[in-house]
């Protein structure tokens, strides 16, 4: 789960296109529009609204949000697993519960790029129904061949470690199994057309100040099991 955060406020914009004449009549070249610094883009006298992320309703400076599809990552959640890598700049962070009581990550990858993601494990027979609302790329490590069948009739696409062995490494200062880390960058450059656009908002975002339900809540704890529980804290600096 992902507390939302609120997007940055826009402000209303116009721009107001003026032509200078001569005292012959000949016309002037305009003044060059001034640089946009709050995600916009100028071009030919019109204002591009910011392109917001879907998944996370803050604007994407970069733009890259609306050209690309989600990815989708398994991650590992044991103790020799840690620290993960990826999780702290992800869109969204599911947390599942898996046998034996303990939990698994799924973190979904689309406003911004980690250098890498891991360590990445397998499927589970609750992925499909998280990943399908997102569509895009799901990258694993394998699993039982009836939770494989099961992701592969889902609306993504499977960038597996059999499918995309490339765009993985397993790191040497990592013990088995914990040690596969995956490049997000490599398999977005695997998207096939039927899973490139962009995943739809999930959620619907506030407007800065304003209230949020009947009362503050700043952290949450989940107790999923004895073997494994769960804190989250709002950072409101961030």
């Amino acid at each position: 789960m992902r507390l939302r955060r609120a997007p940055l406020a826009l402000a209303g914009l116009a721009i107001l296109a003026a032509s200078a004449c001569s005292g012959s009549g000949g016309d002037q070249a305009g003044a060059a529009e001034p640089a946009r610094t709050d995600g916009t883009e100028v071009s030919a006298g019109t204002v591009q609204e910011p392109v917001l992320a879907p998944l996370t309703g803050v604007v994407d400076e970069s733009g890259a949000a609306a050209r690309r599809p989600a990815l989708s990552v398994k991650i590992d959640n044991a103790g020799k697993a840690r620290p993960q890598v990826g999780l702290d700049v992800a869109d969204l962070v599911f947390e599942e519960v898996v046998e034996g009581g303990v939990t698994r990550f799924i973190a979904v990858f689309h406003s911004t790029v980690p250098d890498e993601a891991g360590p990445v494990r397998s499927v589970r027979p609750m992925d499909p129904k998280i990943v399908s609302p997102l569509g895009g790329l799901v990258a694993y490590s394998g699993g039982i061949p009836e939770y494989v069948s099961m992701l592969r009739k889902a609306p993504v696409q499977d960038v597996n470690i059999d499918v995309a062995t490339s765009a993985y490494r397993w790191a040497k200062d990592r013990a088995k199994p914990h040690n596969l880390m995956a490049n997000p960058a490599k398999l977005w450059a695997l998207a096939e057309d039927d899973h490139s656009d962009p995943p739809p908002a999930l959620f619907e975002y506030r407007a800065p100040g304003e209230a949020f339900g009947d009362a503050d809540a700043a952290s949450v704890s989940i107790p999923y099991s004895k073997f494994a529980s769960a804190a989250y804290a709002w950072d409101a600096a961030s």
